[in-house]
């Protein structure tokens, strides 16, 4: 079994981390080219879209997930992440509790740390 810290990993330079600018929308933003890490209100509102580029072009695919935000939102797309992003929290546990959580879906890939 893996630990936190066998799991938890630095987004290699080439991912780009997607945040929406004030007045942009989930399913307005513009998507960049290359691995992304988006959002949950981007994926819960493009998902297909963001599947098809993984699979048309071999783009990683990762979703990250606001500081009051749960990993039971992706317990059923936790297969198509290579990377989950974690905003932190005021609970110093709270990589830790995503981590166990996200464990009890099955989901294998890393975790990372996403900036606030």
């Amino acid at each position: 079994m893996s630990t936190l810290k066998d799991r938890f990993e630095d987004v290699p330079d080439n991912w780009k981390v997607l945040r929406l600018a004030a007045g942009e929308t989930p399913d307005g933003v513009k998507l960049p080219v290359g691995p992304v890490l988006v959002p949950l209100a981007v994926w819960q509102a493009r998902r297909a879209e963001l599947i098809r580029r993984e699979y048309d072009h071999g783009w990683p695919l990762g979703v990250w997930l606001g500081a009051e935000e749960s990993p039971a939102a992706i317990r059923h797309d936790i297969d198509d992440f290579t990377v989950v992003g974690v905003e932190p929290g005021k609970s110093v546990d709270r990589y830790l509790n995503v981590w166990q959580v996200l464990e009890n879906f099955g989901y294998r890939g890393a975790i990372t740390a996403t900036p606030a």
